[in-house]
């Protein structure tokens, strides 16, 4: 209860009466000086304010797990498949994962995503932590690839999603094939038919040519049309940078093996008897113990096919 001092009709109810009256005056002028619609803007800023400040404590990756950061990466194995998935809205923004490169060569990264409208990222980092490549997922795609040299090592992949949530099929692809050595190799360190790698190739058979007929006027049996004999140099690949267009391809073979610019040939297949797909090449240069040459076919369909044959004309 109040007593007598600061009851109804005493002073101090009297000042707090005035206070408050006072206060509504204040208030009234306010509003009308700024206007009731910049008042109520202000007022939910302050509430939005308000909202996050509650929301300071809170981690983006509350509901991510161990791997949301690069110390709690899960390994990737290579040639087979790995499910995982993401949610933005529950916590689970964010996954790293690892995989080991045992030799040097072409990497292909595929991440699959089951709702194509996520809102995600693939970066891939060396063990330092420097990106090496990434991607950025487009709604019009449903996987994200990513074509890359590797040397031997470990390296991480950050799967990471600022909106919508989405399970995805990782996929990492390995092709061991040594693309930078020296662009003047001695012949008799790499023989031709053997591989860079240790793997030893067979030397490819010289590739049989169809006789062409011409058909006489007359009628009866076409004669078959002389044509100059073919021979072939054999070469192997010894480095590939993608161009536009296809390959540049640097070959272990040169002007004292009989190569000379603008003569053609062939990629051929590992077991020495197909022709690679798009695996036509041209001589474009030529040193004493190396050449270069141009093919349409790209670093990942060469691979490990790393036989050339160049047709000698005699």
């Amino acid at each position: 209860m109040l007593d007598a001092a600061q009851g109804p009709g005493s002073v101090q109810h009297a000042k707090r009466r005035g206070k408050r009256a006072i206060g509504a005056i204040l208030d009234a002028r306010y509003i009308a000086l700024l206007g009731p619609e910049v008042v109520t803007r202000t007022l939910l800023f302050s509430a939005l304010l308000a909202l996050g400040a509650c929301n300071v404590g809170d981690k983006g990756d509350s509901a991510s797990g161990k791997d949301w950061e690069q110390a709690g990466a899960q390994e990737l194995y290579l040639d087979k498949l790995t499910d995982d998935y993401l949610d933005f809205r529950e916590g689970d923004n964010t996954d790293w994962k690892f995989f080991k490169v045992r030799s040097r060569g072409l990497l292909e990264l595929t991440v699959y995503w089951d709702n194509k409208n996520v809102g995600s990222t693939v970066n891939v980092r060396d063990r330092f932590g420097v990106l090496k490549s990434s991607r950025a997922h487009s709604s019009e795609l449903e996987k994200d690839q990513i074509d890359m040299r590797v040397e031997p090592g470990t390296y991480f992949v950050e799967f990471k999603t600022a909106k919508g949530a989405s399970v995805y099929t990782v996929e990492a692809s390995f092709q061991a094939f040594d693309y930078k050595p020296s662009d003047d190799i001695a012949p008799e360190a790499v023989p031709v038919g053997g591989d860079l790698l240790g793997d030893p190739l067979p030397d490819p058979e010289p590739l049989a040519e169809r006789p062409r007929h011409r058909r006489r006027r007359g009628g009866g049996r076409p004669a078959p049309r002389a044509r100059p004999a073919r021979n072939s140099i054999g070469a192997t690949i010894t480095r590939v940078v993608s161009s536009k267009g296809g390959s540049v391809i640097y070959l272990n073979r040169g002007s004292e093996h009989g190569l000379q610019v603008g003569q053609t040939g062939n990629i051929i297949m590992v077991g020495g008897k197909k022709k690679l797909p798009k695996g036509a090449v041209r001589i474009r240069k030529v040193r004493s113990r190396s050449a270069e040459a141009t093919t349409k076919a790209r670093p990942g369909n060469i691979a490990d096919h790393r036989t050339v044959r160049i047709w000698v004309e005699e």
